[in-house]
């Protein structure tokens, strides 16, 4: 259950000296892998390598890329991680413009080919 894990994923990822995102059709819609993502960084985590599979397109899942349309395998953990989100950060609005220049940011240093439009003024990832 995501709730026995989620209090220890800080401390496993605070461990770790990169995070690896193995990018495929799936990536974005899986919410533990986001709130993996989130985390990491949350903590100062500065060194994300982007691997995407081929023929995979980065830009629209960007642009379009919810927090609410992800899923988990259990209902009741995605109940939990929806709110535990909008706890650490005001509001979903504000996590999916996060998670959006987060891998705005990450694909332009990594091939521009995968970036999609540009972010609005403010929505840069600090």
């Amino acid at each position: 259950r995501v709730d026995d894990d989620l209090p220890a994923l800080p401390v496993f990822l605070a461990s770790s000296n990169a995070f690896l995102i193995l990018y495929g059709p799936t990536y974005l819609k899986r919410l533990w892998c986001i709130v993996e993502l989130f985390v990491f960084d949350t903590m100062g985590g500065r060194q994300v390598e982007l691997l995407a599979a081929p023929n995979t397109s980065l830009g629209d899942d960007i642009t379009t890329f919810d927090a609410w349309q992800c899923q988990c395998f259990e209902p009741a953990d995605r109940e939990y991680l929806l709110t535990c989100i909008e706890a650490a950060t005001g509001s979903h609005i504000a996590f999916n413009r996060r998670i959006r220049s987060m891998l705005r940011e990450l694909a332009l240093e990594q091939n521009a080919e995968l970036v999609g439009p540009t972010p609005a003024v403010g929505e840069r990832f600090m």
